[in-house]
């Protein structure tokens, strides 16, 4: 079966397609995104949460929904967003697996509009949709999002050089997982390199000849508030992943990833800066720099699986993170 068969059965049959929601210690805020994901009106899906939380609050929030045979629930001890997701991925069945964040809401044709993509455009790995920002004070803080008005469909590596979707709204295609070597392990929220993920997973699938596209069709809205100090800490976290996501890239690609790698430090770095010297402002871009240097020595010298692309850590696996 082609790529081709595989997406329109997908999506034009009953053919399962499965929705994965990582969540760590955020208790009652996943209630509304799993509300909002059962009254989809796709045919056939279930909705895989994975738990890492050190708390029962997560578990007494999800209690209420655990009747419907649609939701199935798997506290772990692991840690890490990236591992979280490749439990996920263990976890269910569909050969579309959808992706959001335990604090948003989808609308109720999400499933089927992200499925869709995979049938416009086969030879797709990783789809994005818009991230727009919930209600909030601008004042008081900001909320991730990631809102473009034009389809992208990205063939190569110099392709991701432009603003790019979240994981908070995305979905992938499992076969072409098995092939590229999910997500790694040790890259985003919760782990040692605590962003990129998202990033890493998409630049893997477009250096493996897929294509990943960022599409208008639908979107999510991100409930994620931070006040602009949580912005602070969260860039530099999110600068960390960056740079050793990239170190490893390099390391495995060589000069493909470098001229993305370039990019992402404009981005970081010098785009920001500008804006602020523009206005008369300090530019916060010191601890960035600071925290983008310290990932890529880092990711430098871990050691890595480098046809698979990711980081080596021995005493990580699916199958003994997810007891």
């Amino acid at each position: 079966m082609d790529w081709v068969e595989i997406a329109i059965k997908t999506v034009n049959s009953d053919h399962l397609i499965s929705v994965v929601v990582c969540t760590r210690n955020r208790g009652a805020s996943i209630a509304e995104t799993l509300e909002s994901l059962l009254a989809n009106d796709a045919k056939s899906f279930e909705v895989v949460v994975i738990d890492q939380s050190t708390n029962e609050d997560t578990r007494l929030a999800v209690d209420r929904f655990l009747k419907d045979e649609r939701l199935h629930y798997f506290p772990t001890q692991s840690k890490g967003l990236g591992l979280a997701r490749n439990i996920g991925l263990a976890y269910s069945s569909g050969e579309v697996v959808c992706m959001t964040d335990d604090d948003c809401v989808v609308p109720p044709n999400w499933l089927n509009m992200m499925s869709q993509v995979f049938v416009d455009y086969p030879n797709t790995a990783v789809v994005f949709c818009n991230v727009e920002a919930g209600e909030h004070d601008p004042d008081a803080g900001f909320v991730p999002a990631y809102v473009t008005d034009k389809t992208r469909v990205m063939h190569s590596v110099r392709d991701w050089c432009a603003d790019h979707g979240i994981g908070a709204g995305m979905a992938v295609r499992r076969e072409a997982m098995k092939l590229i070597g999910e997500f790694d392990n040790m890259l985003g929220a919760g782990a040692k390199y605590p962003s990129q993920e998202d990033a890493d997973i998409s630049l893997r699938a477009l250096l493996k000849g897929y294509t990943v596209v960022q599409t208008t069709a639908t979107s999510v809205i991100h409930n994620g508030f931070r006040t602009w100090q949580q912005g602070s800490d969260l860039g530099r976290r999110d600068c960390l992943g960056v740079g050793a996501g990239y170190a490893k890239l390099i390391r495995c690609s060589g000069s493909k990833i470098f001229f993305v790698w370039l990019f992402e430090l404009y981005h970081f770095i010098v785009q920001p800066a500008f804006r602020h010297i523009v206005r008369l402002r300090k530019p916060p871009v010191v601890k960035r720099t600071i925290s983008l240097l310290e990932g890529f020595n880092q990711g430098w010298n871990s050691a890595i699986d480098k046809n698979r692309m990711v980081f080596i850590e021995s005493d990580t696996s699916i199958s003994k993170a997810a007891q």
